[in-house]
């Protein structure tokens, strides 16, 4: 039987990929981060890491026989400063690293665990139906200034993305009004809200390069509510890199409240 470990986060995603990965075969080995839900009568294996220790997660992974792992849910981004001062082989990892952005120090992470032999599967080979394709998912056609307000906050996304800072840019009226940091998508469009009021277009994009396969970005249900919420205008989304979690539900509620979504290809959104 294939063996696959599962590095769980918050929220309902480790447990919607963990079914997805015992439907085609798969062993599942569970390794909760602190603060993840319980999976332990799902996963035929259930482990919780009680501290944030490189080498003792390792030992883990070489205990279980594990040749792939994957990871899904919400990770609390303050865990990485733990990850930082945490034992000697995470010191010799990123001792010599200047530039410590999230991206660069999961990419680490991920160079170091294929440099042993374990292959990190991205979340889509496992929860497909969940990536929108691209097109208009809610409402109609955007014209003039929301049409020019989408092009610019899915640019400026693309843009901080590459920079490995975050992948939500918040825009209103021609104005970027918030960018996500470590702080989150949600946190990102709190402070979108204080700056600028109701009315926002939010862009949401992938990660660049390696760093997609570990984290795949999600818009669940506490998001769409926060969008509603925070009365923003339109939800553009990277098509093939960010999920929709409970796809249907979500936008039949965004189609209730007025709210436009619309997933675009990288190079497909400009404003002509």
């Amino acid at each position: 039987m294939k063996k696959i470990g599962l590095l769980a986060g918050r929220g309902e995603m480790p447990r919607l990929l963990l079914n997805s990965a015992r439907s085609r075969g798969y062993h599942v080995v569970a390794i909760a981060l602190p603060g993840a839900e319980d999976l332990h009568e799902e996963a035929d294996v259930f482990y919780r890491l009680e501290r944030i220790d490189w080498q003792y997660f390792l030992e883990l992974l070489a205990k279980e026989k594990l040749e792939e792992i994957t990871a899904a849910g919400r990770f609390d981004k303050k865990l990485l400063f733990k990850v930082l001062g945490e034992g000697r082989s995470m010191i010799r990892l990123l001792g010599a690293v200047r530039n410590r952005s999230e991206e660069e120090i999961i990419n680490i992470l991920v160079g170091d665990l294929e440099k042993k032999g374990i292959r990190v599967v991205p979340q889509k080979e496992f929860l497909r139906e969940l990536i929108p394709s691209p097109g208009l998912l809610t409402g109609t056609p955007p014209e003039g200034e929301l049409k020019a307000d989408l092009a610019l906050a899915f640019e400026r996304a693309l843009q901080v993305s590459r920079l490995g800072i975050g992948q939500t840019v918040v825009v209103k009226k021609g104005v970027v009004v918030a960018v996500e940091a470590l702080e989150g998508t949600d946190e990102a469009l709190k402070r979108g809200r204080d700056v600028a009021g109701e009315g926002l277009v939010v862009a949401k994009v992938g990660w660049r390069d390696d760093f997609r396969r570990i984290e795949q970005p999600v818009i669940g249900s506490d998001t769409l509510d926060l969008l509603i919420d925070i009365g923003a205008r339109a939800l553009i989304l990277e098509a093939g890199r960010v999920m929709l979690l409970d796809g249907p539900e979500l936008i039949q509620r965004a189609r209730e409240n007025g709210l436009l979504i619309m997933a675009e290809e990288v190079g497909e959104c400009r404003d002509t």
